[in-house]
C-alpha cells in the first residue's frame, strides 16, 4: 500500500494585517505628537497666569480710579455750578447797588472755595 501523505497547508495574507498595523502606529505617534504639544501650550498658559491676573487688577484699579475721577468732577461741577450763580447773584447786587469796584473788592478778598478762575469771570463779566 502507498502512503498517502496529505497536507494541508494554509496561507494567510497579512499585508492587510501588516498595512492596519503600520496605521495604527502611524496614529499613536501623532496623537504622542499632539498630547506633547498640549502640554507645551498649558505650560505656556500656566506662565502667563501671573501676567494675566497682573493686568486683570490693573484693569479693575483703573475702573476704580475712572469712577473716583468722574464723582470727582460730578462735585467740582456742581460747586462750580453754585458758585458760579452765587457769584452772577452778587455782581447783579453789586450792580444795583452801583459802587461796584468797592464791592468787588470785598468779594475778593471773602475766604471761599471759589477759585480765581470763578473770579477771574465775575470780574470779566463786570466789565
Amino acid at each position: 500500500m502507498t502512503q498517502e501523505i496529505a497536507s494541508i497547508s494554509f496561507k494567510v495574507s497579512t499585508s492587510e494585517l501588516e498595512k492596519g498595523s503600520k496605521a495604527l502606529n502611524d496614529l499613536q505617534q501623532a496623537a504622542s505628537r499632539t498630547d506633547q504639544s498640549v502640554d507645551e501650550l498649558n505650560s505656556t498658559f500656566k506662565q502667563s497666569e501671573p501676567a494675566h491676573k497682573a493686568a486683570a487688577r490693573a484693569v479693575a484699579q483703573l475702573t476704580k480710579e475712572q469712577k473716583e475721577v468722574v464723582e470727582s468732577v460730578k462735585s467740582m461741577n456742581e460747586n462750580f455750578s453754585k458758585n458760579a450763580k452765587s457769584l452772577r447773584d452778587e455782581i447783579q447786587a453789586i450792580n444795583k447797588a452801583g459802587n461796584a469796584s468797592s464791592k468787588f473788592a470785598e468779594i475778593l478778598k471773602k475766604p471761599t472755595s471759589t477759585t480765581k478762575t470763578i473770579k477771574l469771570m465775575a470780574l470779566t463779566l463786570l466789565l
